[in-house]
This record gives C-alpha cells, structure tokens and sequence, in this order.
C-alpha cells in the first residue's frame, strides 16, 4: 500500500494547471507562502492537481532526508486491522495513515493539508496494483516546532482511515 498511495499523491498534473496555479497566486516556484492571522484563517482548496506542485517529490514514509527542503509531507501508517467475519478474513485491511504536512510558516502547512484532504478524502480506485476502497480524513491538528535551527516549522497533521482490498 506504501508505494501506491505515494504514487496516488504524486501524479503529476498538466503543465496548464501548474502554470495556472502559479499565475493565481496560489503557489510559488519554491512552494506555497501564505502568512495570515489565524483567527483570519481561509485558505481556498483549487484542485486535487495542486498537491504535486506544492511538494513536488517530498513525500516520505515515516521521515525526511536530513535537510528536506519544505513544504513537504512525512506519512505514517499507525496502524493496520485486517477485516473479520465469523467464516475468516474478508480480504479488506483498514489502516490508519498519519500525514504530517510541513512548512516553513502556518499558511504554507495548511495549504499543503487542505491540497492532500482534496486529492485523498474520498479516493476510491485502483493505483500501483493496489485495489483503495475508500480514504476518509478523520482528524487533525496543528503544532509548531522552535527548534535551535534558523529553519522553525509548522506541522498540520491529518488521520486517515484507508481502506485497501488485500494488503
């Protein structure tokens, strides 16, 4: 399931809509900047395309390569439960993925987690081999990490429950 949801989120979109992304304002050729007060907080969702073009290829499981550029997103799968009935296994596995959406300010984070809620939540389809029944966004959250390096971060982290036909 690993390399197939990443290659899900990283299917690139048309050079028309990267350009126009980029022409509106709603991206950046090094990534999304947007800084605003958080009780002022809107950020408008475009199209499921722009999650390519916000992180490019800096999606990983599990960590980052030391000096990742951001913004970027680190994914986890918490947990995965096998579905049972009283006559065995269904062949349907639920798990549990935590996405953490990284940038180098509040809005850019957010931006990146609203761009990954459009591509993923509701996602039902074939990819990389692997049969996705359904993705649901379940939860999030919101940190900021002041570190000792100049590079201070904030994290939007999203739940997932994906669920996947015989993975």
């Amino acid at each position: 399931m690993e390399e197939a949801l990443v290659s899900f989120l990283l299917a690139v979109p048309s050079a028309n809509t990267a350009d126009a992304l980029l022409q509106s304002g709603n991206g950046s050729e090094s990534g999304l900047a947007i800084d605003f007060p958080a009780d002022q907080f809107s950020i408008r969702t475009t199209t499921e395309a722009t999650l390519p073009v916000l992180v490019g290829n800096r999606i990983n499981w599990v960590r980052s390569p030391q000096g990742a550029a951001s913004p970027r997103i680190v994914l986890y799968r918490i947990s995965g439960l096998r579905d049972m009935r009283m006559d065995g296994p269904t062949g349907l596995v639920s798990s549990r993925v935590q996405a953490d959406c990284f940038g180098t300010s509040y809005g850019s984070a957010k931006a990146v987690a609203r761009a990954l809620e459009a591509r993923l939540s509701g996602y039902s389809g074939t990819t990389g081999g692997v049969e996705f029944q359904g993705a649901f966004l379940i939860g999030e959250r919101d940190d900021f990490f002041d570190t000792e390096t100049p590079d201070k971060l904030f994290r939007t982290s999203l739940d997932f429950n994906i669920w996947t036909k015989g993975t």
